[in-house]
């Protein structure tokens, strides 16, 4: 199975972003992914406090989700991330949806971005796509990158949420799936960047790791993954990520999964 794939409803971006020159897979000693997996044991840890955790679908699986086990998940930490990016790109996990008997006649996944005050500052549907054999979209890792006209504020927190609507048309709100997670855009540090246009993509991300900067690693990361996807090295550190923020199960979903990429647009 392809471990990469795109998906037609989404204007296709490029995750090599922030690489700068990608050292050849040849080149890359395998302590590098090694220590990636050290790094990640106690990374982006919770404060020692109650926190809601949004980031999963509802109890409710409605009538287009195949398996109850596996839901919609924001790919964030449970106290929220941060990026120095005007536009970052988010993730999250798309459960696997089935339309065979009709259950899903206008399925959409619904995209907001929401300030700290509540209020909304972008919102968008995608359609997901119906396929011949009764399913609908591809389940797995997928993104979306902020677009202009919506740069993140300096010292500001955002809160972004999914809902995937099995039904776009219908005013019964209580079969849908939705997840949450939070961000917030810090000061760039010129001593960071400087060092990661310099750095392999390994240590890129391990500086991005140490900095907390969570929405600025992930997407360097998935597209190490994309591009070495049989490096066991590598799947063992993206487990000890996803184990680190309590994502355990997505993990274990996205064995063998696909990743799709996309940007919002201004329609």
């Amino acid at each position: 199975m392809a471990w990469f794939t795109r998906s037609p409803h989404f204007t296709i971006l490029t995750l090599a972003l922030t690489l700068g020159s990608v050292i050849p897979v040849s080149a890359q000693p395998q302590s590098s992914s090694s220590s990636l997996s050290r790094v990640f044991e106690n990374a982006f840890q919770p404060p020692n406090r109650g926190l809601p955790d949004n980031r999963q679908g509802g109890a409710s699986r409605g009538p287009c989700f195949v398996d109850q086990n596996r839901k919609l998940t924001a790919l964030a930490p449970l106290a929220g991330g941060e990026t120095t990016a005007e536009y970052p790109t988010v993730f999250w996990y798309m459960p696997k949806m089935s339309d065979k008997d009709g259950a899903a006649p206008s399925p959409v996944m619904e995209f907001t971005l929401i300030e700290a005050n509540g209020q909304k500052i972008y919102s968008a549907n995608y359609p997901l796509t119906k396929y011949t054999d009764g399913s609908v979209g591809t389940p797995g890792v997928m993104s979306l990158t902020l677009a202009s006209p919506y740069p993140l504020k300096v010292g500001q927190e955002y809160k972004w949420q999914l809902k995937v609507k099995c039904d776009s048309n219908s005013p019964d709100n209580s079969e849908n799936q939705f997840a949450e997670g939070v961000l917030k855009r810090v000061a760039q540090d010129p001593n960071i960047e400087l060092r990661a246009q310099k750095a392999s993509p390994e240590e890129r991300i391990m500086l991005y790791t140490k900095a907390n900067l969570w929405y600025d690693m992930l997407p360097n990361l998935v597209a190490l993954r994309r591009d070495r996807p049989n490096d066991p090295t590598l799947t063992d550190a993206w487990n000890k990520l996803f184990t680190a923020v309590e994502l355990d199960n997505v993990s274990i979903q996205t064995k063998q999964s696909n990743l799709q990429d996309g940007r919002t647009t201004n329609n």
